[in-house]
C-alpha cells in the first residue's frame, strides 16, 4: 500500500510518508519503505497541517516546475517518512500545546501585532492565529462544543522568509470570514480571507492590501498590522507605514469586506528622529483607543538602541473618523512628537523613564481606560510591569501601580477586564537566562507566563493568581501572552520562545480558566538521506533550517575530526554543517548554500582538506554583496580541534567544562557533540595514550573547571587524564562497555541536565558518513543522538528508546537503508509506540 505523491510530500526535506507498520500474523510488524523525491509544497508544512491552496486574485496558480524553482522551495532530495496515522493509543498523547513547529515569533507582541486569537460566541469557537512552519501564516480552530481542534491550515504563504516579525492578526468581519494579515515588516502586507463563514479549513487570498482613490489600486508599506470591525461591518486596520515616513502609524477603512481600502490616513506622524510603538484597541460602542511609547532616535541611541523608548501617550477616536481626542477630550491636528507631549503624555508614568510593551484596553464605555506597560527600574536587567488607569471623577491617571518585577526589556504582556472592572493581566517574568543565546542581554529574554488580577476600581492592588507557564530551565522559556478577543472559554494564547528567529520547533499554547486547552500529538518518523553523505548534509540542513541562515560551516567529507568538533560551533553560528571534497563541491550542496541565501562561510580544517580553489568556489556560491569566508584549522586534527575550540569561545564566551574525546573513533564525539553544543562546550579531541600539545595548550588557556572525558580505557587511556588534570581542571569520565552503552549513558547525562526526547536522531554507530551531521540536527532540536547498528538496534539503545519514549514527537534517521535498514526503523516503531 502505498500513498499518492501529493500525500507523501511533508517536509522541507521532501520526505514521503509511508504507512504505519501493519501488524502481521505472527505478532510483529512489518512496513514497505519507499524512496521519493520531490519539493516542498508551496506554503507547508507542519505536524498534520494543510498547504495553503489559495492565489492571490488575478495571479495564475504555478506550474509543477515552477513550484520546483520557487525560492522557498527547498532542493529535491531522496528520503523517507512514516505517516503513524493508525498506531496504538499508547503511542499518541495530550498534550498542553496545540502546535509544535511554530516559528519566528509565532506569537507577537500585544502592543503591535493584535488580535491573534478570537472567540466567536455564534460558533461556540475560538481561532487562533500563528506563525507557522516556514514563516507562514497559519489558523487553528477549537471546537469547544465538540472539545475538538482542527487540523491547523497554512492561511497564506509568506515570502518574506528573510524577516520573521511577520506574525498574523486575525479578524472575523460581520458575515462569519476570518481574515488574517501577515507578513509586513517594512514591505508589503499580505491579506487572505477563509473561503467559507466561521471555517478555518481553507483559505482564499486576497493579495497584498492596496488602496484606491479612484486610481491605483496602490501597494502599501506596512509593520505590525492591527485589524478591528465596527457593529455596522467597516473594517479598520491600523499599521505602522513605511509610506508616510517611517515610523508613522496610518489608518485604513474597508466597506466591502476587505475587497477594496480608503486611502491611508495619518494616525500618529514620525520622522527621521522620532519614532511610535501604537498599541489600538476598540470597545463595544466601537471607540477605538490607543495608548504609545515614543522611539528617540537621536539623543537615545535609537538607531542601535531598539531599548530607546519612552514615556506614556493615549488618544481616542471613533471608526472611520478623521479626528483624535487627547482622554480630557481636546481635539489634535497632527500628533507629531510635539503636540503628542503636548497633548496625550501620560505624566504619571514619567516622560524620562524607559517604557515598553505597552497595552490600552477598555471593555465598554461605562468602564475607565486602563495601560499595562513596562517600565525600566533601575537599569538595564531590572523591569517593572505597572498600570494605570483613567479616573474620571478626578479627571486624572491613577499613580502607575507595581504588578511584578522581571528581568528584560522586551518581555511581553496583555490584559482584559471583565464586565464588572476586575482586570486581568498575563505577565511574562523572570526565568532563566536562554543557554543558547550569545552572551547579552537578549539571553533573558522570555520566561514563565504568570496571572495577576486588580478587583479594585483604581486597579491600584494586584494579587497573583499563579503561574500558568514556568521556564523548566535555561533549555525552554516562554513568551509574548495575547489576550482571546471575546468572552470565551479560552482566554490567553502564547508561544515558547528560544531567541532564535530562525529554529522552527516553537510550541504555542492556547490556556483557559480550566486549563490549556490540549491536542492530541502523534510521533511521527522522518528519514533523511541522500545518495551521498554531502547530499545527506544537504537535506539534514534543509530540514534544520528551512527559512535560511546567514552562515553556513563547511567540512571534509572524507574524515570525521573537523566536522565533529564544528558541532557546536555550527550550532553557535546558527548554522548547518555542509560536507565538500576536497577540490569540489556537490550540485545539491551548492544548491543548498544558495537557498539558505548565506552570506558568510567557516572552513573547518587546512587546504589538504578543502584546497584554497575550493574556498574561492565556496564563496562565489554565498548571496550578498559582502560575502565572506574564513578558515579554521591547525597542523593536524588535534591542532584543529584547538582552533575550533578557541572560536567558540570567542562567539559563546567562557564555559567551565570542556569535553575530551577519541579523536581516533567517531561515535562517543558524535554521541555527546549535542549537548556540548547546546551548553556551548568544546569538543577537544585527544590520542588514547597521549594528550596532544595543541590540546594540552587549549585547555590551559580556556581553563575550564572540569573537563568531561567520553569514552573507556580503550579510547581515553589513564595518562591522557593524569595530564588533563595536571593542567588544572578536575575530570568526569562518562563511559560504557561499548559505544552503545557510552553514547546511552551520555545521554541520560544531558536529560537531567535540559536535553529532550521529543525529537531525537537516530543514526549507525559503526560508520561515519551519513551520521556526521546528526549532531548538528539533534542540537538544534534540543535532543540526543541514538546510535544503532546498521541491521539492529542494540540493546542499550533500545533500553533509552523505551524508557524515554513518553512524550516523543519526531525522530530523524540518518542515511539510505545501507546506513540504516528499514527494519531498524520499524523495531524502534514497535519500542516507542508499543
Amino acid at each position: 500500500m502505498f500513498l499518492s505523491m501529493e500525500g507523501m510530500l511533508r517536509s522541507p526535506a521532501a520526505m514521503c510518508r509511508v504507512p504505519t507498520p501493519l501488524r502481521n500474523p505472527d505478532g510483529f510488524h512489518s512496513a514497505v519503505y519507499p524512496i521519493v523525491g520531490g519539493p516542498r509544497p508551496l506554503g507547508y508544512t507542519g505536524r498534520g497541517a494543510a498547504p495553503f491552496a489559495g492565489r492571490p486574485i488575478g495571479v495564475p496558480s504555478r506550474s509543477w516546475g515552477e513550484e520546483m524553482t520557487a525560492r522557498k522551495l527547498f532542493v529535491l532530495v531522496s528520503c523517507a517518512v512514516f505517516v503513524l496515522a493508525a498506531v496504538t493509543p499508547a503511542s499518541a498523547f495530550m498534550a498542553d500545546f496545540f502546535e509544535d513547529e511554530a516559528s519566528g515569533n509565532a506569537v507577537y507582541e500585544a502592543m503591535v501585532i493584535s488580535p491573534e486569537a478570537l472567540y466567536d460566541p455564534a460558533m461556540n469557537k475560538t481561532f487562533v492565529a500563528y506563525q507557522g512552519f516556514g514563516l507562514d501564516p497559519y489558523v487553528a480552530e477549537y471546537d469547544h462544543t465538540a472539545s475538538r481542534w482542527t487540523t491547523p491550515v497554512a492561511a497564506g504563504d509568506n515570502p518574506q522568509t528573510s524577516d520573521p516579525h511577520g506574525a498574523p492578526a486575525i479578524l472575523v468581519d460581520k458575515q462569519g470570514y476570518i481574515h488574517v494579515f501577515y507578513g509586513a515588516h517594512g514591505n508589503e502586507l499580505f491579506h487572505s480571507r477563509s473561503t467559507n463563514p466561521s471555517s478555518a479549513a481553507s483559505w482564499t487570498s486576497m493579495g497584498t492590501v492596496r488602496w484606491s482613490d479612484g486610481g491605483g489600486p496602490y501597494p502599501i508599506k506596512a509593520t505590525y498590522p492591527q485589524p478591528f470591525v465596527s457593529s455596522d461591518g467597516t473594517m479598520t486596520l491600523f499599521y505602522r507605514s513605511g509610506d508616510y515616513g517611517p515610523g508613522s502609524w496610518v489608518s485604513m477603512t474597508s466597506f466591502d469586506s476587505g475587497v477594496t481600502w480608503t486611502q491611508p490616513f495619518e494616525v500618529v506622524r514620525a520622522d527621521a528622529d522620532n519614532w511610535w510603538y501604537v498599541d489600538f484597541d476598540q470597545d463595544t460602542s466601537d471607540t477605538i483607543h490607543a495608548a504609545a511609547v515614543w522611539k528617540d532616535y537621536i539623543v537615545g541611541g535609537g538607531r542601535t538602541d531598539p531599548s530607546a523608548r519612552y514615556g506614556l501617550y493615549y488618544l481616542t477616536s471613533r471608526p472611520a473618523t478623521t479626528t483624535w481626542w487627547s482622554i480630557t477630550g481636546t481635539t489634535t491636528a497632527v500628533r507629531d512628537k510635539a503636540e503628542m507631549d503636548a497633548k496625550a503624555r501620560i505624566e504619571q508614568a514619567g516622560a524620562s523613564t524607559r517604557t515598553n510593551q505597552v497595552v490600552v484596553h477598555r471593555s465598554d464605555s461605562a468602564t475607565a481606560a486602563g495601560i499595562l506597560y513596562l517600565a525600566e527600574n533601575g537599569g538595564p536587567g531590572s523591569y517593572q510591569w505597572r498600570f494605570t488607569r483613567w479616573s474620571s471623577g478626578n479627571a486624572t491617571w491613577s499613580a502607575p501601580a507595581n504588578i511584578a518585577a522581571t528581568d528584560q526589556f522586551f518581555d511581553a504582556a496583555d490584559f482584559e477586564v471583565s464586565a464588572d472592572g476586575t482586570v486581568t493581566a498575563y505577565l511574562t517574568t523572570g526565568g532563566f537566562a536562554d543557554e543558547n543565546a550569545l552572551p547579552n542581554e537578549y539571553a533573558l529574554r522570555g520566561g514563565d507566563i504568570t496571572r495577576w488580577t486588580s478587583t479594585d476600581a483604581s486597579a491600584v492592588s494586584w494579587a497573583s493568581l499563579g503561574t500558568l507557564k514556568a521556564s523548566p530551565g535555561p533549555w525552554a522559556r516562554y513568551n509574548d501572552p495575547q489576550i482571546v478577543t471575546g468572552n470565551g472559554p479560552a482566554r490567553v494564547l502564547f508561544c515558547e520562545w528560544d531567541n532564535d528567529f530562525t529554529n522552527y520547533i516553537h510550541k504555542v499554547f492556547l490556556w483557559g480558566p480550566g486549563g490549556f486547552i490540549q491536542r492530541e500529538m502523534v510521533p511521527e518518523s522522518e528519514r533523511i538521506g541522500g545518495t551521498s553523505r554531502a547530499k545527506t548534509s544537504a537535506l539534514v540542513s534543509a530540514r534544520a533550517f528551512p527559512s535560511g541562515c546567514t552562515t553556513v560551516v563547511i567540512a571534509f567529507q572524507g574524515d570525521y575530526p573537523d566536522a565533529l568538533c564544528a558541532v557546536p560551533l555550527a550550532h553557535a553560528y546558527r548554522a548547518p554543517i555542509l560536507l565538500v571534497a576536497s577540490n569540489t563541491v556537490d550540485s545539491e550542496v551548492r544548491t543548498e548554500i544558495g537557498r539558505l541565501r548565506a552570506s558568510k562561510a567557516v572552513l573547518v580544517g587546512g587546504t589538504s582538506v578543502i584546497t584554497a580553489a575550493n574556498s574561492t568556489a565556496i564563496k562565489g556560491m554565498l548571496t550578498g554583496s559582502s560575502t565572506k569566508v574564513t578558515r579554521i584549522s591547525g597542523s593536524d586534527r588535534w591542532g584543529t580541534s584547538a582552533a575550533i575550540a578557541k572560536e567558540l569561545r570567542k562567539v559563546r564566551g567562557a564555559r567551565d567544562t570542556a569535553i575530551l574525546a577519541s579523536g581516533h573513533s567517531f561515535a562517543d564525539a558524535l554521541a555527546v557533540s549535542p549537548y556540548a553544543a547546546r551548553k556551548g562546550y568544546p569538543v577537544l579531541l585527544t590520542a588514547r595514550d597521549f594528550l596532544p600539545s595543541a590540546i594540552r595548550s587549549q585547555i590551559a588557556s580556556i581553563a575550564p573547571a572540569k573537563v568531561m572525558i567520553i569514552g573507556g580505557q580503550a579510547a581515553v587511556g589513564a595518562t591522557v587524564v593524569a595530564s588533563v588534570e595536571a593542567v588544572g581542571p578536575g575530570t568526569e569520565r562518562i563511559a560504557g562497555a561499548n559505544r552503545f552503552e557510552t553514547s546511552a549513558k551520555v545521554n541520560d547525562y544531558a536529560f537531567d541536565r535540559g536535553l529532550s526526547m521529543e525529537r531525537f536522531v537516530l543514526c549507525s554507530g559503526i560508520d561515519f558518513p551519513d551520521a556526521l551531521t546528526g549532531g548538528v540536527l539533534a542540537a538544534r532540536f534540543n535532543g540526543p543522538v541514538e546510535l544503532v547498528w546498521p541491521s539492529y538496534i542494540p540493546t542499550e539503545t533500545a533500553t533509552q528508546l523505551k524508557a524515554r519514549k513518553a512524550g516523543v514527537l519526531d525522530w530523524f534517521v540518518l542515511g539510505g537503508p545501507a546506513a540504516v535498514m528499514p527494519a531498524v526503523e520499524t523495531s524502534a516503531a514497535y519500542i516507542l509506540y508499543h
